[in-house]
This record gives C-alpha cells, sequence and structure tokens, in this order.
C-alpha cells in the first residue's frame, strides 16, 4: 500500500488568539493523554460529525471524558497538525499517521473516534485517497446547530478574531460585521448540504444531536451517545480531562439581535 505525503499548502498566518486557541488544542494531542497501546484494529470506529460553532470541542472533550468512546478530536485538521504539536511529522505518511494514531488512542473497550468536518473530507482527498476506504466508521453521532444566525454569528466572530476557543480571560472583540454574518450562513447550509449528501452517498447509521439539546443536558446527551455506541449509558468514571465551557458572551447576543433586525429592515 502506498504511503501519501505532504502537502504544499501553508497554514494561516496566526495571530495571537489564534495561537492561545492552538495551545488549547495542542494539549490534547499529548502523549498524557494516550490510552495503553492496542494490537490491531479498533473493534468500532465513532465519527463525530459536525460544523464550525455547533459546540463540537466541548461536546468531545465530554465524549472522551467517559474513557469508553476513544479519544475525539481533530486529527485530520491537516494543515494545523502539519505547523503543531507531536503529530506534525507523522502526516508525511497519513496511512502510517492513522495506523499510529489508533495504537494510542483507543480507548479500552475497543473504541477509536474522531471530530471531521466537511472540509478534513476534502483534505483527505487531495493528499490522500488512500486514506478515504478507511474512513470508514461503524457509528456516526452528526452535531448541528438549530439556531442558523446565532451559528453564524459565532461563526463571523471566530473567523475576524481567530479565537476558536474559551482561552479564559483573554478575549477578542470584533466590531460587528454583517457582511461577514451572511457569508458565515451560506457556509453552514452549504456543510449541511454536503453532510447530507455524504450520509446519503454512504448509507450511514447516524445518531443526531442538536447543539441546543447538549446545553440543556450534557450529561444526559453524553448518555445517549454511549447507548448508541456501547449499548449501556454507564461509564467507568471519568478521565479527569479538563473542562472545556461553550464560548459566548453578551455581545454575541448583540450581534444576533442586530443582524435580526437589519435582516427586517431589509424586506
Amino acid at each position: 500500500m502506498r504511503s501519501c505525503g505532504n502537502s504544499d499548502s501553508q497554514s494561516p498566518v496566526s495571530t495571537e488568539a489564534a495561537a492561545l486557541s492552538g495551545t488549547m488544542m495542542n494539549a490534547r494531542f499529548g502523549d498524557q493523554y494516550d490510552y495503553p497501546p492496542i494490537e490491531g484494529s479498533p473493534r468500532l470506529q465513532l465519527m463525530i460529525a459536525s460544523i464550525p460553532r455547533s459546540g463540537s470541542t466541548a461536546f468531545c472533550n465530554d465524549l472522551w471524558n467517559t474513557g469508553a468512546l476513544g479519544a475525539p478530536t481533530e486529527y485530520l485538521n491537516l494543515k494545523w497538525l502539519e505547523k503543531q504539536g507531536r503529530w506534525g511529522s507523522e502526516t508525511r505518511d497519513l496511512l502510517e499517521y492513522w495506523r499510529a494514531l489508533q495504537t494510542v488512542r483507543t480507548s479500552p473497550n475497543g473504541v477509536f473516534s474522531y471530530k471531521m468536518f466537511v472540509s478534513n473530507y476534502f483534505s483527505v482527498l487531495e493528499r490522500c485517497p488512500a486514506l478515504l476506504p478507511l474512513l470508514a466508521p461503524t457509528h456516526v453521532v452528526y452535531l448541528s446547530r438549530n439556531d442558523l444566525v446565532a451559528q453564524a454569528v459565532s461563526y463571523a466572530r471566530a473567523i475576524k478574531s481567530q479565537q476558536w476557543f474559551n482561552s479564559g480571560s483573554h478575549r477578542i472583540m470584533p466590531e460587528y460585521d454583517k457582511a461577514l454574518i451572511d457569508d458565515a450562513r451560506r457556509l453552514i447550509l452549504k456543510q449541511a448540504q454536503q453532510w447530507e449528501r455524504i450520509f446519503s452517498l454512504t448509507e450511514a447509521d447516524v445518531l443526531r444531536v442538536s447543539y441546543e439539546e447538549y446545553l440543556v443536558d450534557r450529561s444526559g446527551t453524553v448518555g445517549r451517545v454511549m447507548q448508541y455506541v456501547c449499548g449501556t449509558s454507564e461509564t467507568s468514571g471519568e478521565l479527569g480531562l479538563p473542562n472545556i465551557d461553550i464560548q459566548r458572551d453578551i455581545s454575541s447576543y448583540e450581534w444576533v439581535e442586530r443582524y435580526n433586525e437589519e435582516c427586517a429592515q431589509a424586506v
């Protein structure tokens, strides 16, 4: 089987906020969060399919913390991985990288999991088509968001500030930008359509979870995923991963209110 090489594409220039976000993301790739190495292939593969600003980072962290749902994170965010962290050099050969990853990121009950955006599929298709057949999950959880405007506002603010995670007290407060929110809405709708096409073509069995229901009952939502993947909602205890808060502040609500008012006036 042939290996797949590196790409010449470059990551965007990092801002200070992006660097802080990268630090949080980078920590999830450290060997302190590895499981004991396994031999052979995982028993189950769980893909967390999502669209940006659906709470997927916090959601995956909660799944990971069960100790029974693998260690889901952005293992196929290739442009970021090439520049950061422990696995950067391994991504020169994506097939070997994927095998090495599964060895230490499969939970003791045999579950390997990963978070996936539609853009990750295109990156893999461009870089290493031979990896695509290995992305054959036995279970798919699709995390989406019902409130499109709130999601688009969150997406636009993250794009403008390059602050993708809650980095504590260091918060960037970008200026309101209706055009960017409009663009974000179009991106979200396009990605949602692409996911539905992927699910249809692969005939995947998909457990659908909304951001809103997750916010209302985080533990209950995790229990639903446990039942879906493992056949039980009980865990043996949390791993103790640092909690990730949902990134919200009062200015986000102000953007939503202003955007809705401007849309209403334009009708």
